[in-house]
Parts: C-alpha cells; sequence; structure tokens
C-alpha cells in the first residue's frame, strides 16, 4: 500500500463521497492520456529502439499509483450510492490498463514497482 493510505475500511460522508468520485474521475482521464504515451515509449523499447522520455517519470509513476492506490480504497468503502459502484466497475479497465502502465514504465526506467 502506499505512503499515506491506511488499511481500514473507509466511511465517507456524502460530501466526502462527492469529492472521492470527482478526484477519482480526473485520475482516471489523466491515467488514460499517460497509458497512451506509455505505450507509445513501450514500443519503441520492445523493437530495440531507446525510448526516448522525461527524467521526471518519477512524476508519471506516482500519478498512476495515485490512482490505483484510489481505485483500492474506492473498492473498499462500505457506504457508496450504487451510481459510484456502477462507475467503480466501469473503471476497472482503466484499472487494469494503468497496473500495466506502471509496470511498463518500472521496466523502462529501473524505477521499482510499488507493492500494495
Amino acid at each position: 500500500m502506499h505512503p499515506g493510505h491506511s488499511n481500514k475500511k473507509n466511511n465517507l460522508s456524502h460530501s466526502d463521497d462527492l469529492s472521492f468520485v470527482a478526484y477519482l474521475d480526473s485520475l482516471e482521464f489523466i491515467c488514460k492520456i499517460i497509458s497512451q504515451y506509455v505505450n507509445a515509449i513501450w514500443k519503441s523499447f520492445s523493437e530495440g529502439i531507446t525510448p526516448h522520455y522525461s527524467r521526471n517519470m518519477t512524476y508519471v509513476l506516482n500519478a498512476l499509483h495515485q490512482f490505483i492506490d484510489s481505485s483500492i480504497a474506492a473498492y473498499s468503502c462500505t457506504k457508496m450510492p450504487e451510481g459510484d459502484k456502477d462507475l467503480l466497475h466501469e473503471q476497472h479497465g482503466t484499472l487494469l490498463r494503468t497496473l500495466v502502465s506502471a509496470i511498463k514504465i518500472s521496466f523502462i526506467t529501473n524505477e521499482g514497482i510499488q507493492v500494495l
């Protein structure tokens, strides 16, 4: 688990829930774009071409890890409206692509993979 996240079940108030869902939606949007970028870098890397990427990939990894950690935290919420649960279900694909992107970046940059 990422530092700053607890392992306990989350009980969010309605306003916290709205903010958390908006935060998760924003992270999902960013991760979709980042995943496309990572796939382009990975294609070069897998073809034996030295990929050109920013030295600040730590920030990219951080964004991916935030989405992963926040999604897992959302799944453990005990009080969440059905609509939000449906939204989380729809985000499964993005979560899986984000996990793969984080692994790819870790291979390319030799940055450690964070274990949840």
